[in-house]
């Protein structure tokens, strides 16, 4: 490992260890409770949210989505929640690019459900990742795992949104 990215993993620790101990209990009125009311300095917030949500498995992404339905009008909190998703999937994804042929192997040891849908890649890098997205192992896991693949980025965005919007139109719908 080289001295680059032995800083990169102490720094990543840092966050997710901070994470940790500032999003202890969290919920989506806290979330609310401590956003500015402007509305484009809340999306902001909700944006930086999502991009620590994506280098932690401490956050929960319904208690992100809730928070938005609660925020915003109906009118543009799925886009909100969107463009959260994006963020959220993005960051681990390049990070799983750069750093992860070892991260595969590991991950494929931890949760072993990944075998079960890995013959899928071969067919459908988009069915792959939707199916992925379908088992409910933690977004920023499958993220960092499928950046790792090496899967291209368009089809793992698209599945990705598509495997999050159940649970967007869940969140919304309890509090719209």
């Amino acid at each position: 490992m080289s001295k680059t990215q032995k800083i990169v993993l102490i720094i990543w620790a840092l966050i997710i260890i901070a994470i940790f101990f500032l999003t202890r209990g969290l919920t989506a009125e806290q979330v609310v409770n401590y956003t500015p009311d402007n509305l484009y300095l809340c999306a902001m917030v909700m944006m930086v949210l999502f991009a620590l949500k994506s280098l932690s498995v401490v956050i929960y992404s319904g208690i992100l989505y809730s928070a938005i339905a609660v925020m915003f009008p109906p009118e543009i909190d799925f886009l909100i929640c969107i463009l959260g998703t994006v963020v959220a999937v993005t960051i681990p994804f390049f990070i799983g690019r750069r750093y992860g042929h070892e991260y595969i192997i590991k991950t494929r040891e931890k949760y072993p459900k990944l075998n079960k849908v890995s013959h899928l890649v071969e067919k459908s890098n988009f069915l792959f990742v939707l199916a992925l997205r379908l088992l409910n192992l933690p977004m920023d896991i499958e993220s960092t795992y499928l950046g790792a693949l090496h899967i291209r980025y368009p089809e793992y965005l698209l599945a990705s949104i598509g495997g999050e919007i159940p649970l967007i139109l869940i969140c919304l719908g309890i509090f719209n």
